[in-house]
């Protein structure tokens, strides 16, 4: 593995450890040199534009329980911004970058489901993006 694909895949897992352990326990992201310059959570680039939900699958979080992962992709993503599970729950999410936040769910949240509608929204400005039908692993 060359040296980008480690770098790559390092940074992946670190903000996928986030995921699980901050928004499963609906906390803030975390400050200190791992959090985003405050520029990126105040001002976004432009209107917010989700393009896909990707790498959707079934984990556990810290303590073990069931959650299921994945990440947002799309521009003007911004600290803040919320998933919106089938149309009842509302989550926090984890921010990357103005392209990219992921999402950890209970398992609970969908049921006995195999999929679930997910849409992320903004509530400071009350901006949403369309909904998407995810199915995971």
């Amino acid at each position: 593995m060359n040296r980008l694909n480690c770098r790559f895949l390092l940074y992946f897992l670190a903000t996928t450890v986030l995921a699980i352990a901050g928004c499963a326990r609906n906390e803030p992201v975390p400050t200190g040199p791992a959090a985003p310059p405050a520029a990126a959570q105040a001002t976004p680039v432009g209107p917010m534009v989700v393009n896909e939900v990707v790498d959707v699958r079934l984990s556990k979080d810290p303590e073990g329980n069931p959650v299921i992962i994945g990440s947002i992709n799309g521009k003007g993503l911004m600290i803040g911004d919320k998933a919106v599970i089938n149309s009842d729950t509302t989550l926090g999410t984890v921010f990357g970058n103005d392209t990219w936040i992921t999402f950890s769910i209970p398992v609970a949240a969908v049921g006995n489901q195999k999929s679930f509608t997910l849409q992320v929204i903004r509530p400071a400005s009350q901006e949403k993006s369309k909904t998407f039908t995810v199915s995971f692993k």
